[in-house]
């Protein structure tokens, strides 16, 4: 076991990663819809797809790692009752109020976007829309999975969850027929489960193993660039090789030693969820703008959207953290916990 610092540290650095290639993909992805460019293209299926098969999952196991960790408060089933209560506060309000500012701005700026809007009831409460289907999923993986005391059984439930994902890989029919919440915790439950089990099993035991991480990205960047030639939609093909990327990414992370960053990580840690809650509006915003301009140059839209997507949900954070209400629509613990300190001291 090491320093809880240090877990954080590498977490961070992590959500920091994933983060980036969220963004770089949906921009990717946006200027694919827009017919920029074809499916066909080798930029899009490598490396962008390949950053489809892991980028997101590594949210998930770092999820699954912070949500172990967390002391237990009385029985199981007590604390999983809370967990229940604090995470549908936390992630179902801002998934609520993101989801509706994303479809309004579909129905206005319509003629503009690559995707119509969807029925508010149906995307609310059966198909999320991007990005915030992270967000409903999340919810449900925390309903579903509890906390163990006994960290054995985590390893039976992550094998188990793999099993059930094997299934759905090979016979995706039976899984497509039931409801989206299940089909997310079928598809998702492994990185999450993984990322609890990686509280009691450190990646970074032996500071040789760097050796090996390192030769198993390189094995993953080499049979995704192969398996991405062109279209693929073999399923078990994309596990494996998101599979390889994320044990190769966390276990390099975990043994980097990253003290002299810790100072800024932590810093920047608390815009996580602004960048990824507002990343495609304003992402969207520019490219829109930029195509009126007539700006069509791939990179230019890359290394823009990339700058706007941080700085701007960053700077509109800081603006709405200083009403209450806003604030409360997009960290709602924080802002419960603000206005408590603001009571005590009255």
């Amino acid at each position: 076991m090491y320093n809880i610092s240090k877990r954080i540290i590498w977490i961070d650095i992590v959500k920091i990663f994933a983060c980036i290639l969220v963004v770089l993909g949906h921009l990717h992805m946006s200027m694919m819809l827009s017919n920029y460019y074809a499916k066909e293209a080798i930029y899009y299926w490598f490396p962008i797809q390949t950053i489809y098969t892991f980028h997101v999952p590594l949210f998930f196991v770092c999820s699954g790692y912070l949500y172990q960790m967390k002391s237990f408060g009385g029985s199981i089933i007590d604390d999983h009752i809370k967990t229940i209560i604090s995470k549908g506060l936390n992630l179902i309000i801002p998934y609520i109020f993101f989801s509706l500012v994303t479809l309004l701005l579909k129905v206005i700026f319509s003629a503009d976007v690559n995707n119509q809007a969807t029925p508010i009831i149906d995307t609310i409460l059966f198909n999320p829309v991007a990005p915030y289907w992270f967000l409903y999923a999340l919810f449900f993986l925390f309903c579903v999975i509890p906390r163990f005391k006994k960290k054995r059984y985590i390893g039976i439930f992550f094998l188990f969850s793999l099993f059930i994902k094997y299934i759905y890989i090979i016979n995706p029919s039976l899984v497509e027929i039931l409801p989206y919440a299940i089909r997310m915790i079928i598809i998702n439950s492994s990185w999450f489960l993984f990322g609890m089990l990686l509280t009691n099993y450190s990646l970074c035991a032996n500071r040789k193993n760097k050796i090996f991480f390192s030769f198993l990205l390189f094995i993953a960047i080499i049979i995704s660039f192969i398996f991405y030639q062109h279209e693929n939609k073999d399923m078990l093909g994309q596990m494996i090789i998101g599979w390889l990327f994320v044990i190769a990414i966390v276990g390099l992370v975990q043994l980097k030693k990253w003290d002299k960053f810790e100072n800024i990580i932590s810093k920047l840690s608390k815009y996580f969820l602004p960048i990824f809650l507002m990343h495609t509006i304003f992402a969207a915003g520019i490219r829109i703008i930029m195509f009126k301009l007539g700006i069509y140059t791939l990179s230019i839209h890359i290394l823009v959207g990339i700058v706007f997507s941080f700085i701007i949900p960053i700077v509109v954070y800081e603006i709405l953290k200083k009403k209450w209400v806003l604030f409360f629509l997009i960290e709602p613990s924080k802002a419960l916990f603000v206005r408590r300190k603001i009571n005590e001291n009255n």
